[in-house]
């Protein structure tokens, strides 16, 4: 027998369509029914001040394919993170996972819509705004050539 975890047995709930400034709190690596893998990005709604939607949380699957990767560029550079300055990556490479990573705890906004997806009610993110008083994100460290292969060889990393 599994265990029941309560907490991740919530939904969320359908916030009514609008623009709303988030924070970043979670990144889920996720395979979706179709077989692609992707991600789903958890927000915290932090704004407008005066929502009654203060708290509520909004849900973002992106699917990682050739023809969707502009959003997931959209949605990290709306976050602060300069991508045009990005080597391409490996979807499943360390640095890949640390530039999704930097996304945590950052702001922006993004509007979001109802739709009824398969008979039920849900969220859809159709557009992202970067946080304007939000410092960017100056530099995206990659990890050295030379550490990885360090810690691939079960190495100590040299610092």
């Amino acid at each position: 027998m599994s265990t029941m975890s309560w907490k991740n047995a919530s939904r969320n709930r359908v916030v009514p369509a609008n623009t709303y400034h988030v924070q970043v709190k979670d990144i889920k690596e996720h395979k979706f029914s179709t077989g692609n893998e992707g991600f789903i990005f958890e927000y915290e709604i932090i704004g407008p001040e005066n929502s009654g939607e203060v708290g509520g949380k909004i849900s973002d699957f992106l699917v990682l394919t050739e023809n969707t990767q502009w959003k997931l560029g959209w949605l990290v550079g709306s976050c602060g993170i300069n991508t045009d300055e990005l080597p391409d990556m490996d979807t499943k490479s360390e640095s890949f996972l640390r530039v999704l990573g930097l996304c945590k705890g950052r702001r922006m906004w993004v509007t979001v819509v109802k739709e009824n997806y398969e008979g039920s009610d849900r969220n859809k993110v159709t557009d992202y705004m970067p946080d304007d008083d939000q410092e960017p994100v100056e530099h995206v460290q990659e990890v050295p050539d030379f550490i990885k292969n360090k810690m691939n060889k079960g190495e100590e990393a040299p610092f």
